[in-house]
């Protein structure tokens, strides 16, 4: 078993134009990856229109934020999950507060 706390992890800071995004590694394994992301305001993360070859779920812990996923766009709030498939455009806009978002990454 692991245990700990997500507070206690030095998360990786990205400055993008327009805003940061944090990333806190939880376990990254060859298969496995999961991670809590903070997203600050405004910021369109990580990139408009970028898809990976694996899957991904996204579950939104705090803030607003709008999903697009090349079609369509919804607003993704507390509580919302979003499974990505591959190759499947995405990208999130983060609201006035910022978002953070837990995300399992299957490479």
């Amino acid at each position: 078993m692991k245990y700990g706390n997500v507070a206690g992890i030095a998360g990786a800071v990205f400055e993008i134009e327009g805003g940061s995004l944090e990333v806190k590694n939880i376990v990254v394994e060859s298969n496995f990856n999961a991670r809590v992301i903070n997203i600050s305001p405004g910021l369109e993360a990580p990139g408009k229109g970028h898809n990976h070859d694996g899957n991904e779920t996204y579950y939104v812990i705090s803030g607003d934020t709008v999903y697009h996923d090349g079609t369509t766009t919804f607003p993704f709030t507390v509580g919302d999950f979003a499974l990505v498939e591959p190759f499947e455009l995405h990208w999130l806009v983060s609201e006035e507060e910022g978002i953070t978002i837990f995300e399992i990454v299957r490479p």
